[in-house]
């Protein structure tokens, strides 16, 4: 290296100081919340799928009962029952998919 490129590297360079530790403090946290959010990302899409799965196998459960003959049957002489038994499996589905194995918002400690 020459004496000019060694004298425009010192004239021009920045000046020596200590590293910035709060700055890399800062870098790292947020790296670390990049990558809990990508795993929370990750962890939405899985349950997402399972429940879109588990809905579609219902539905598809409720069509294939619904065209049974005793089913038809029941629905013209009595309607009431097909009705509580339909919302009776909805709550049944919307208590399957609501626990999602933590505590609510407003769970006691």
């Amino acid at each position: 290296m020459s004496d000019f490129d060694q004298f425009l590297r010192e004239s021009l360079g920045p000046e020596e100081r200590d590293p910035d530790r709060a700055f890399v403090a800062r870098v790292q946290a947020q790296v670390r919340l990049d990558a809990q959010l990508s795993a929370s990302k990750r962890a939405i899409g899985r349950r997402l799928l399972r429940d879109l799965a588990g809905i579609a196998a219902i539905a598809a459960g409720f069509v294939v009962l619904a065209e049974s003959p005793a089913v038809t049957e029941l629905a013209t002489h009595s309607p009431e029952i097909l009705v509580a038994g339909l919302l009776v499996s909805f709550g049944f589905v919307v208590a399957l998919f609501s626990n999602s194995g933590r505590p609510g918002p407003f769970a006691a400690d």
